[in-house]
Formats: C-alpha cells, sequence, structure tokens
C-alpha cells in the first residue's frame, strides 16, 4: 500500500462527533493540521434536539449541530475524511501511522473521540423513537429535556436504578 500524497498531519482524530470536531476545530485555530476520520455513525445524528451544548439554550438537532461543526472546520481550512479507520500502528519514531481504505495518514498525535454506542432497549421501534426524542439514551445530554416531565427508565437493575435517580 503506498503512501498518498499530503497525508502528513499533527493529529488523527478517529471520530467525527461533536468532540472530535470540537478538537479538530481548536487544532485547525491553532495552526496544526488534523484530520478527523469520520464514518457518519455519531450518536448525535440521532438526537433531534439536544440542549447539552453551550451556545444553543432552545437547544439544537444533533444533525444540524454536526453539520455547522463540519462548516467551522472546512471554513478553517480542514475537512473531515469519510471514512473508517482500519488500523493504527505506532512507529519506531514514536509516530502513529493511521490507515484507512487505501490511504495512510501520519501524525504525531492521536485522538479517539469514537463516543459511545447505545445499547437500545427490546422496545419495537426503539430507533425510531430514538430520533423522535420520545426515547432517550443518556441522562447526562438529555437529562435536561426531562424536567418537569414524567418520565420512565428502562434498563437492568442496579444501573436503571442509579440513572433513575441521577434524573
Amino acid at each position: 500500500m503506498a503512501d498518498a500524497p499530503n497525508t502528513g498531519c499533527d493529529c488523527c482524530i478517529v471520530g467525527g462527533g461533536p468532540a472530535g470536531l470540537t478538537a479538530a476545530i481548536f487544532l485547525a485555530r491553532f495552526r496544526r493540521r488534523a484530520v478527523v476520520f469520520d464514518d457518519r455513525s455519531s450518536r448525535a445524528a440521532l438526537i433531534p434536539r439536544s440542549h447539552n451544548h453551550p451556545a444553543f439554550p432552545d437547544g439544537i438537532g444533533g444533525p444540524t449541530l454536526l453539520q455547522r461543526m463540519r462548516e467551522q472546520l472546512a471554513a478553517l481550512g480542514e475537512a473531515t475524511v469519510e471514512t473508517r479507520v482500519t488500523s493504527i500502528a505506532r512507529e519506531a519514531d514514536g509516530r502513529f501511522t493511521v490507515t484507512a481504505g487505501e490511504l495512510r495518514w501520519h501524525a504525531r498525535f492521536l485522538l479517539f473521540a469514537t463516543g459511545v454506542e447505545d445499547v437500545l432497549p427490546e422496545i419495537a421501534g426503539a430507533l425510531e423513537r430514538v430520533r423522535e426524542g420520545v426515547l432517550r439514551c443518556c441522562p447526562t445530554c438529555d437529562g435536561f429535556a426531562g424536567i418537569g416531565r414524567d418520565l420512565a427508565v428502562v434498563g437492568p437493575g442496579a444501573c436503571a436504578a442509579g440513572e433513575a435517580l441521577f434524573l
């Protein structure tokens, strides 16, 4: 596999959700070259309205937030690479080699911003309910939206009880 031209950067960021994009935006503002590998699986893309991101007191839809962050990054001269990372290696000189498809990127630093993967309850249409904002998976992200509303917590034993107490 041959290296493609211009695949060197300061930091490879694995994950194109809000955390990875925020890191890339700040690195670009500090004149550092970052490459964001985004396989478009961010759980933020499922959120119809989140109140968990500063500067949006009325909330913002996850897809809109991601798009605006990608646009901000692009305005700084950087863009995301829509691909899935297939391997990462640490070289003898301490740099990282990140492989995605037929291309390789080399960087001094590596940042994982892969987030979490939700385990949805075994409820018919659970994914559609998440997209509608009826079913929420993160008490930290979504708890604010539940203030003053009747809620039910679904989950296994102590985990569900802990989340209910947190809410």
